[in-house]
């Protein structure tokens, strides 16, 4: 599928890096208090637990330093909306420590989805209305549960996400590996172990809070402040004996279960794109994998190919620099921009998709790689010859530049109900 719309990672604006000087307010900050949410003890703070307790026992205010509460019940890390009515908005905001480079990501469990489940889930400053959900008001972004959609600086909400469900996980970060532009740094949002959405967001003069809001009768989520995004995996995860799908662990509204990957995104737009990306590189041992279409969803806008590690999630693979893929739904091949070239048939489902690549002659030789130097490195500004492949047989081939890290198997997923079974399997011989 071509895509006409212009790319905001193609506009020339210049970057600004905000985490430098967010990282000095804080440093000039008053330490919190030790032995606070995010671990570690401190005997002096025993007399202040029972003040603790008795101001979490009053629902329409607490800030003891850590923590900010209104109309909420806190127990532990259990947060319970404390009104039967929807007139009142209970928020529960972590004030200890401001979101940063090592405190970037936390997590939120639907544990009772209430009446109407009208919770969110951001960021916020850290003097934000204690009567507002996050992402009402001025200095805040927050995914709300009941209808998916991002609310940033207004109460007017826009299409992001599907509404999330009882037992859901959701969380909410900040990339700081990604290039600042002007003033505002990406947020994005995960449900069960996926990226669902991001949004570029100005942050507030002392940084950004972990802000939850609550909104109908029964409500109550779990708060994990120590979660981490992307999970942690062991060295078992990728073994040759474990579950193929175990390797795509890079997955952007896109779910894994019972060995299908499924898209979840809303599919209403070109940013809506869906992709779940290998984590391990192509090699000359590990060079093809497959992808079987199960369900073609509303358009069957399922693609094949490979793209450089860090390829934005949001976008159909082929379409940016440092990518190439079969598109099933045209039979057309992209090569690192968003218009195709007639290439092959079209896939549909119960159709066998492949991609793989082959070193040319001159790379075949492994005695070039320097002493440390990895054989995905040594291959960077390289050509080599990526091909497909429909139900077995080629349908071509597309000479390509290899980047810095080395190519990774990308399947990319974009209209609602589009599921495929993928297998890295090396070809024989």
């Amino acid at each position: 599928m071509d895509e006409n719309e212009i790319l905001f990672d193609d506009l020339d604006i210049p970057a600004f890096d905000p985490f430098a000087r967010l990282q000095q307010r804080m440093q000039g900050q008053q330490g919190r208090r030790a032995g606070g949410l995010f671990g570690g003890s401190d005997d002096s703070d025993e007399e202040d637990e029972d003040d603790d307790a008795h101001a979490q026992d009053d629902p329409d205010g607490l800030d003891d330093g850590r923590v900010r509460s209104a109309r909420v019940v806190v127990e532990d890390d259990l947060i319970t909306f404390a009104r039967d009515d929807f007139d009142d908005v209970g928020v529960y905001q972590i004030i200890e420590q401001a979101m940063s480079v090592d405190f970037n990501y936390y997590e939120v469990e639907v544990m009772d989805w209430g009446a109407q489940g009208r919770i969110g889930i951001g960021l916020a400053r850290d003097n934000y209305p204690l009567n507002r959900q996050p992402g009402w008001n001025y200095g805040s972004v927050a995914y709300h549960c009941d209808d998916g959609k991002l609310f940033q600086n207004s109460g007017f909400g826009r299409a992001f996400a599907a509404p999330a469900q009882q037992g859901d996980v959701i969380g909410c970060g900040i990339d700081y590996s990604a290039e600042a532009v002007r003033d505002r740094v990406r947020v994005f949002f995960t449900r069960n172990g996926s990226e669902i959405g991001q949004a570029l967001v100005e942050v507030p003069p002392t940084g950004f809070f972990p802000t939850v809001g609550l909104h109908s009768s029964g409500e109550s989520v779990r708060v994990n402040l120590r979660a981490r995004w992307p999970p942690e995996q062991d060295d078992e995860m990728i073994g040759d004996d474990q579950d193929p799908n175990a390797k795509w662990s890079r997955l952007s509204k896109v779910t894994k279960k019972d060995g299908l990957l499924s898209y979840i995104g809303l599919g209403q737009s070109d940013s809506d794109g869906g992709i779940a990306q290998s984590c391990v590189p192509l090699t000359h041992c590990n060079h093809y994998f497959e992808l079987e279409i199960v369900d073609s969803g509303d358009k069957g806008y399922v693609a094949i190919g490979i793209a450089r590690q860090d390829y934005p999630t949001y976008r159909h693979p082929g379409w940016n620099p440092g990518s190439v893929a079969y598109h099933a739904d045209d039979g057309k091949l992209f090569h690192g921009e968003g218009r195709g070239r007639e290439f092959g048939p079209s896939c549909h489902q119960g159709d066998r998709m492949g991609c793989g690549v082959q070193f040319l002659k001159d790379d075949d030789d492994d005695d070039d790689l320097d002493d440390g130097e990895s054989e995905e490195d040594a291959g960077e500004g390289r050509k080599i010859e990526v091909f497909f492949t429909r139900n077995g047989k080629r349908v071509g081939k597309e000479i390509a530049t290899v980047p810095k890290g080395g190519f990774f198997p990308i399947i990319g997923m974009l209209s609602r109900g589009e599921k495929v079974r993928a297998v890295l399997t090396p070809l024989s011989g």
